[in-house]
């Protein structure tokens, strides 16, 4: 026979009776259903095998069937598929596979058969996506000699209500991945160490008993990703053996992450294994159903230990014989962070729920709780219980009014979050919140006003003509720096407090500073505005601002005591040449340097009148943002401005600021050379970069 394909139309459904036995498959044949599901079409043999593989000796090659979307069942005594070779032995139902020979089975169904498959040596086996039902065995290793060992791999399948779900014998190996083997009459895994027979009558006590005769080497299971459950209570086990086989019989190459209700198979705690009390896996107790997809398979409940738990590896491995990123109805894998363990992964939706309003009460389950979306998704009962003086005022579900019953059912075919609102009853106890004002401007809501305790209430800041916000003062000692800095946060007019507990909150205003050469034109007019109603910045007596002139170095220093309230600091002037200077500024002067921000020069001056460069400004703005504890010293960059500050001793300050603010030095180009970096800087820029740096902290509200 040569190779060939067999491919059912749409139309061809029902069950094909075979009333004699097919040719033996010695070629290459693959035979399609109609689909897309593996039932509507089935091949029932009365007489003999359904399907035989055997060795073509003129040929010296094996069969390779390859069966998909079908459903195979045989009257009792016949196997559903044998596979055999060269050496042919026809007892027993069926014969075996001397050597090679190959079977793909993909999305189909195996049901109703004293073997669904059963092999002698050198059988290649492959099943995917693939249900094996009321077998006796689903998968039985016959005779197999050491030269030509049977392998097989198990991907996204389900084995149950078999009697055995896969019989190991000597030189059998099996790789068996996100498989559900569950609910089997004898064994989920029977190993022997001869030739099996597995009959019915094989009592439980000839499965599980250990015997003391020693006996020849068994088959090998490799099992990752894969539940063994449900075993027939007094009858069964997960991994069983012939009664006079050794203990050692059972062998296991454990790829981890399997889930197990009994210790048969391996002892759980390892390679993230789990062993559970018997029936506890989470396997659906209406066991095999339609769950869509071409085969049917047990359903995971969403409590299950084995819902996000898998090796994540496994099934991310592409090609044949492996998961391929989806579970045996082809639903993608992982539906949530982590795939699961078995067959079936489980589409589930997450139910959040919390309590709002002017009163308190609790809500049951509450947080975040799980819940299966399959078709026919669980329906959640929540219920609400108000505290005392309080009452239940209704739901709110996904941001919608949801009525008052009381306890709620929410279908959970999707991620729901629901609310339970609660206000106070007659007599409940409130808590004020006080507003004012600093300067002049609004404040909403103002004076005080009465709140039922966990109410949000929203502020706002209006500035007067003339007038800017510049921060918020929460319960009177919030100030960072009096009159300057606020801790609470200086950029958003807009606030949101929760009254647990009264509160004081005042806005605080300053008025705009006008300058005689500061208008709509001067480049960095925004910082100028907003140091100057601060008091952070000054003008001449003049009127006029100067935004172009220079800064002397005793003059920054004098503007960072100011600004951060260190007047009182220690001071500890070291240097040698504070001539004209005044003592306000010779004592700035040494203020930063008893705080390591101030370091001068190698010849022991400062040279207090001496323009502050562009560098020294941001070395001086920096080391106090550090002082502060408002920025952590970054490690210098020595690739920033191409390098042109190495060697100064401003590279870690520069790369701080720039880390901080979020962007580059005004006047300089990222990837490129800083070229006035060591020219005096004029007042407007070192305002801009100022503001730039106290912005970068104080722009986020710090409210308790």
């Amino acid at each position: 026979m040569g190779a060939d394909t067999i491919t059912f139309g749409t139309g061809v459904t029902g069950t094909i009776n075979l009333n004699a036995a097919l040719p033996t498959v010695i070629s290459e044949i693959t035979i399609t259903g109609p689909g897309p599901g593996a039932d509507l079409l089935t091949i029932n043999s009365a007489n003999d095998d359904a399907f035989i593989v055997d060795f073509d000796s003129t040929a010296n090659v094996g069969g390779n069937l390859t069966l998909a979307l079908l459903t195979v069942s045989t009257s009792d005594m016949w196997s559903a598929i044998s596979i055999y070779g060269g050496s042919y032995d026809p007892g027993d139902g069926g014969a075996w596979l001397g050597v090679p020979s190959y079977l793909t089975l993909n999305e189909s169904i195996l049901r109703n058969n004293d073997s669904g498959i059963r092999t002698g040596s050198g059988a290649h086996i492959t099943i995917n996506r693939s249900t094996l039902t009321d077998n006796g065995q689903g998968v039985y290793f016959g005779y197999i000699n050491s030269e030509n060992p049977t392998t097989s791999v198990i991907t996204n399948s389900t084995l149950t209500t078999n009697g055995v779900g896969v019989a190991f014998s000597p030189n059998s190996t099996g790789t068996i991945t996100n498989s559900t083997i569950s609910a089997n009459t004898m064994a989920g895994l029977f190993f022997s160490a001869a030739l099996p027979s597995l009959r019915a009558e094989e009592s439980a006590a000839s499965v599980a008993a250990p015997g003391p005769v020693a006996q020849a080497m068994s088959g090998v299971a490799t099992l990752g990703n894969t539940i063994l459950a449900n075993a027939v209570p007094n009858s069964a086990v997960n991994c069983g053996k012939r009664q006079f086989d050794t203990p050692d019989t059972i062998k296991i190459t454990d790829l981890g992450n399997n889930l197990a209700d009994d210790y048969t198979c391996f002892p759980g705690g390892t390679n993230n294994d789990q062993v559970v009390a018997p029936g506890a896996a989470g396997l659906d107790s209406a066991g095999l159903q339609d769950h869509g997809g071409p085969t049917p398979t047990i359903a995971l409940l969403a409590t299950s230990p084995a819902v996000d738990t898998a090796n994540a590896s496994l099934c991310a491995q592409t090609g044949t014989g492996m998961v391929n990123n989806v579970d045996q109805r082809a639903i993608s894998r992982p539906q949530q962070a982590v795939c699961d363990i078995g067959a079936f992964e489980l589409r589930y939706a997450n139910l959040t729920t919390s309590t709002a309003g002017t009163g308190t009460g609790t809500v049951t389950p509450n947080g975040s709780s799980r819940y299966s979306a399959e078709s026919g998704a669980t329906s959640a009962s929540v219920s609400a219980a108000p505290a005392a003086g309080s009452v239940f005022s209704g739901w709110t579900l996904d941001g919608a009014p949801a009525g008052t019953a009381n306890p709620i059912t929410v279908v959970m075919s999707v991620d729901h979050t629901l609310v339970a609102n609660f206000t106070l009853s007659t007599g409940g106890m409130l808590v004020n919140l006080t507003t004012t004002v600093e300067g002049s401007g609004t404040v909403t809501p103002s004076g005080t006003t009465a709140y039922a305790p966990g109410t949000e209430v929203n502020l706002s800041a209006t500035a007067a003509p003339g007038y800017r916000f510049v921060g918020w003062v929460v319960d009177g000692g919030a100030t960072d720096i009096a009159h300057i800095l606020q801790k609470d946060g200086w950029y958003n007019p807009n606030l949101t407090i929760t009254m647990n507990a009264p509160h004081t909150i005042s806005a605080k205003f300053m008025s705009d500073v006008a300058f005689c050469d500061v208008d709509a034109s001067t480049t960095y007019l925004h910082a100028i505005q907003e140091l100057a109603a601060r008091g952070i910045i000054k003008g001449y007596v003049n009127g006029c601002y100067g935004p172009n002139d220079p800064v002397m170095r005793a003059q920054l220093a004098a503007i960072l005591v100011r600004t951060f309230e260190w007047q009182n600091q220690p001071s500890a002037n070291v240097f040698t040449d504070q001539g004209s200077i005044d003592n306000e500024l010779w004592h700035a002067i040494g203020i930063l340097t008893a705080k390591g921000i101030a370091q001068g020069y190698g010849d022991g001056t400062f040279r207090p009148t001496e323009p502050v460069s562009h560098a020294q400004a941001i070395s001086l703005i920096t080391r106090s943002m550090v002082s502060e504890g408002y920025w952590q010293q970054q490690a210098a960059d020595p690739a920033l401005y191409g390098g042109v500050l190495n060697g100064t001793g401003h590279e870690a300050d520069v790369t701080t600021y720039v880390h901080y603010v979020g962007h580059q030095i005004p006047g300089a180009t990222a990837g490129q050379s800083w070229t006035d970096w060591n020219t005096p800087a004029a007042r407007q820029w070192i305002a801009q970069v100022f503001w730039l740096a106290l912005d970068s902290h104080f722009n986020v509200d710090r409210v308790p």
